[in-house]
């Protein structure tokens, strides 16, 4: 990873943390996108003193904000020429409703319509790293969503796991649209499952599920071991032409739910985000 720049979100703690660790290690040049400006500064200290060629940067934004996401991607065009990974790790589960600062239901906002417009602002650094890989962390859980477009950015009832598993279903139909239309360009796209990890996940949510796993946390996967399936997608010369696919905690390609593979269900959420975002999203046919 010598010479190859990286751009992790939620980068602060978790599996975002251990995954920027792992690439500083090998050499990359790792930029932290992170929320909060304490547990960004704390998590730059950690990383740098793992680094084995440059030190790391941080990019301070808010998910939950549209206007965040675009300042974080041309800051990053300002300093940076390429980007070699983009690894859209970010994620959260709310145990009650929020809404985002756009005023769109919290948990689609961050889990994967942020990632959407990151992808989209950031692709032509992308683009010039000439063989660059996106990777979308989601979740088996995504196999339980029961999506509904017509109610994702505003849903009538509030689930906790019911719009995490949506946003994850999302993440995966993201990436295999996207991997169809970069796929002349050199750039990478796959969906991966980091296994069910010990972290902060589901600290908001107060129902049998979230408390049930919270109370497990000793029997879970540790957050280095919940990073191995980004850092082998990220790295891994065997991987490096693979596209298009999903990958489990053990990085092993397996098929992902039936409803992922629905190319029209892709269609209209892909519409749903560039309205969303307010933007358009046409990924290059071939070289930029």
């Amino acid at each position: 990873m010598n010479a190859k720049t990286v751009l992790v979100t939620g980068a602060s703690d978790g599996i975002g943390l251990a995954t920027a660790r792992g690439l500083a290690k090998r050499g990359a040049q790792v930029v932290l996108l992170c929320r909060n400006p304490g547990k960004a500064e704390q998590a730059r200290a950690t990383v740098a003193r793992e680094a084995a060629a440059a030190p790391p940067e941080v990019i301070l934004a808010d998910l939950a904000s549209l206007e965040d996401v675009r300042s974080a991607a041309d800051e990053f065009l300002r300093r940076w020429e390429r980007l070699d990974v983009l690894i859209n790790n970010a994620g959260a589960l709310n145990g009650r409703r929020r809404d985002s600062r756009d005023g769109i239901e919290l948990t689609f906002a961050v889990n994967h319509l942020a990632g959407f417009l990151l992808t989209r602002q950031l692709l032509p650094a992308l683009v010039r790293a000439g063989s660059a890989r996106i990777l979308n962390v989601s979740s088996d859980l995504h196999r339980q969503s029961q999506l509904d477009l017509d109610n994702l950015l505003d849903p009538p009832r509030y689930d906790a796991w019911s719009v995490y598993a949506d946003s994850k279903l999302c993440n995966v139909l993201f990436s295999y649209r996207l991997a169809a239309g970069l796929s002349e360009t050199g750039i990478r796209v796959n969906a991966l499952h980091p296994g069910v990890v010990a972290t902060s996940f589901a600290r908001g949510s107060h129902d049998m599920r979230s408390l049930a796993l919270r109370a497990a946390r000793w029997t879970l996967r540790s957050p280095d071991s919940g990073a191995k399936c980004s850092l082998e997608l990220a790295t891994s010369d065997a991987l490096a032409e693979v596209t298009g696919c999903y990958f489990d905690e053990n990085a092993r390609p397996v098929r992902s739910s039936a409803s992922s593979y629905d190319s029209d269900l892709a269609e209209a959420l892909w519409k749903i985000c560039e309205s969303a975002c307010g933007c358009s999203f046409d990924p290059p046919a071939g070289d930029a």
